[in-house]
């Protein structure tokens, strides 16, 4: 009778160790999953957040574009030294989607970029990567991320953009910018290049006959 009640007892016990390795085994699965989704969701969420601002910086007037970098603030950068990097006089800690500070902040220092994401904060807003021939310039709106939080590392957010500057020495002022949308580089058939815009794009026209 003793042996029958050991064996017993020793099978329950084997039961509750093997059903403990099965849910320990249930939750690590459910863990990862949960962590390879947030991950999935600031990858997202980064992709989400330079479309919004390469369609709000695409205007045509250049006006949001230039607000952040020329009308709120002084931006320089020193065009001897290039790529450079940019200097503010007062640091870019928002982007927002009007040309006047009264209007929604798109992207905020220390604040989610995204609503796909609540773990993906904006920790930086610079412009680096500056080259170019004066007064024409391209570079990068860039956005670094806290590590601290995610899941998976991730690069910061670049945004190519077109930038006019202005200066006599090599310390350069941005004036105005807008952001690097699709670019011809050769006129459609039946059209010439009439030059140059400010920005540096190709123009295309019919032909000019004299």
């Amino acid at each position: 009778m003793r042996n029958h009640k050991g064996q017993s007892l020793i099978q329950v016990l084997v039961t509750m160790a093997v059903m403990g390795i099965m849910m320990a085994g249930m939750m690590t699965i459910q863990n990862n999953q949960s962590r390879e989704g947030r991950a999935a969701a600031d990858r997202i969420a980064k992709l989400d957040t330079a479309r919004v601002l390469s369609s709000y910086f695409a205007d045509s007037a250049m006006a949001l574009c230039s607000y952040e970098l020329a009308t709120s603030r002084v931006v320089t950068f020193d065009d001897s030294h290039m790529p450079a990097t940019a200097s503010f006089s007062t640091p870019l800690s928002s982007i927002h989607s009007g040309a006047n500070a009264s209007s929604t902040e798109l992207i905020s220092v220390g604040k989610a970029v995204s609503p796909l994401s609540n773990t993906l904060i904006a920790k930086s807003i610079t412009v680096s990567d500056i080259s170019g021939i004066y007064p024409n310039y391209r570079g990068n709106l860039v956005i670094s991320f806290d590590s601290s939080l995610l899941i998976r590392s991730l690069s910061n957010l670049s945004v190519p953009i077109k930038i006019v500057a202005v200066g006599a020495t090599n310390i350069k002022t941005i004036t105005s910018c807008a952001s690097v949308g699709p670019s011809l580089t050769s006129c459609p058939a039946g059209q010439y290049s009439t030059g140059y815009d400010s920005l540096g794009n190709l123009n295309c026209g019919p032909p000019v006959y004299q």
